[in-house]
């Protein structure tokens, strides 16, 4: 039997089972399968660098949206920590002071 018969078997008898399983038999699919067929074939590894680029950016994108927020949040509040009211009603004082200071001055002038 010549590769001419042997395709011509496969075409007329590929939809059967016993010939599909025999004929995934001769090349399984493994990881080391693909990471070979990726390292060689160029279209093969555009379209699986492909695949991984958007499963990254949609990963990052969820990321962003349920974690980013919060983490901002802390870093604001470590930095500029909130006032307490004592500091608040110390500024309000001190604010009202100086305005005295400069109705003072006016009236002096």
């Amino acid at each position: 039997m010549d590769l001419e018969q042997v395709k011509q078997f496969i075409e007329a008898n590929g939809t059967k089972e016993e010939v599909r399983a025999y004929l995934q038999g001769l090349n399984p699919i493994s990881v080391e399968g693909i990471e070979q067929l990726i390292q060689t074939d160029k279209e093969a590894k555009s379209w699986f660098d492909s695949t991984v680029d958007k499963r990254t950016t949609k990963s990052l994108e969820t990321w962003k949206a349920n974690q980013l927020e919060g983490l901002l949040d802390a870093e604001i509040k470590k930095r500029f920590p909130a006032k307490d009211e004592k500091e608040i009603e110390m500024e309000k004082l001190r604010a009202e002071v100086e305005n005295m200071k400069l109705e003072k001055q006016r009236e002096n002038d």
